[in-house]
């Protein structure tokens, strides 16, 4: 059975405009984790090489980390402090 996450996948084709280069994310790829929507969830959104892309809605940072695999990015650091930019608050927040 697919887990959530891959259900809420909106763009597939994203691990061809989101690729990580050595060393980490390019610096001109934005991801943005968006508050809590009222039907439960925080869409997650990537910004790269003048594309933008839905990469689903998250239930819990496991999605998240699922998402950003999928878009060609491992190992990205979730905390506050990292790379994401997390709106209405931080990877703690899904309700």
């Amino acid at each position: 059975m697919a887990s959530q996450a891959s259900q809420n996948l909106r763009c597939p084709d994203a691990p061809a405009r989101v690729q990580a280069q050595a060393g980490g994310m390019p610096d001109e790829t934005q991801i943005v984790v968006h508050p809590v929507s009222p039907g439960g969830g925080r869409k997650v959104t990537a910004h790269a090489l003048g594309v933008d892309a839905d990469l689903g809605r998250a239930f819990m940072p496991a999605d998240v980390v699922e998402f950003l695999r999928r878009a060609g990015l491992e190992d990205v650091d979730l905390s506050e402090g990292g790379p994401i930019e997390w709106r209405g608050g931080g990877p703690e927040v899904w309700e």
